[in-house]
């Protein structure tokens, strides 16, 4: 049994289950998120029959799932858990990020919104990007700088 379906059984039996064995499920599942999937030599085979990006796809959705759960259960340690194991999987993933710092605001954290968006920043810089312009105003608002 792979990693991945391992993952992929614990994501599933969440869905069905009551929110506090789903946060436990998912946080299993997201442990397993070690960094980008396929990323090293010899993996080539995942882009051509498409598993690279539905592995991505499965990540994003449980890291998203669980900070809801988590958010909604006030349990922001594991909402950012759920966020950073996320973005090992998919760096530079714009939608996590703007939820990493709407987390980080609604912990009072001024200095850890800074930092994401820096982070965001430096990941979309080596893609040779620049955040989107919702990402942007999301950043001024919860800083509380006017465009």
């Amino acid at each position: 049994m792979t990693d991945l379906s391992v993952f992929i059984a614990l994501a599933a039996r969440a869905r069905d289950a009551a929110s506090n064995e789903a946060i436990e499920l998912l946080s299993d599942a997201l442990t397993l998120v070690h960094g980008e999937p396929f990323d090293d030599g010899g993996y080539e085979w995942a882009d051509a029959t498409q598993d690279n990006v539905q592995t991505h796809d499965h990540i994003l959705n449980a890291a998203r799932d669980l900070y809801r759960l988590a958010c909604e259960a006030d349990d922001l340690a594991t909402a950012r858990f759920a966020l950073v194991q996320g973005l090992k999987a998919v760096p530079g993933h714009e939608d996590l990020y703007r939820l990493r710092m709407q987390l980080e605001h609604r912990a009072a954290n001024t200095a850890a919104i800074h930092a994401t968006f820096n982070e965001l920043t430096h990941q979309l810089n080596v893609l040779e990007c620049e955040p989107s312009t919702e990402t942007v105003n999301l950043y001024r608002q919860l800083v509380g700088r006017r465009t």
